[in-house]
């Protein structure tokens, strides 16, 4: 796993503890439930987290996350980015892989 795999890792992990789930999470960076949410609100909410990461390496992770470059993210991206994924979505791919379907796209 890369440095950027591990700054990842790291949000990942505050972030879900935190929130504690993607709809908590949402909740709270787009009150208004529009339907995506702003960078600068997951900047301050990562930033908020005391990990003691750069903002070099805050940056590349939103950077990564919001590929259009719009500057927003909708929820589903968000979730993906900076969530970890739910424990049985997470159950199932390891199935998966122990069973070598990813190895066979």
């Amino acid at each position: 796993v890369g440095v950027g795999g591990l700054v990842e890792a790291k949000i990942k992990r505050a972030m879900a503890e935190k929130y504690g789930s993607m709809e908590r999470a949402v909740a709270a960076l787009d009150p208004a439930g529009s339907g995506a949410v702003s960078v600068e609100a997951v900047r301050g909410a990562v930033e908020s987290l005391g990990l003691g990461l750069t903002a070099a390496e805050v940056g590349q992770v939103l950077h990564e996350a919001d590929a259009a470059g719009g500057g927003f993210l909708l929820h589903a991206e968000f979730a993906r980015a900076l969530l970890p994924p739910p424990p049985d979505l997470l159950k199932l791919a390891q199935a998966r892989e122990s069973q070598g379907v990813y190895s066979r796209l």
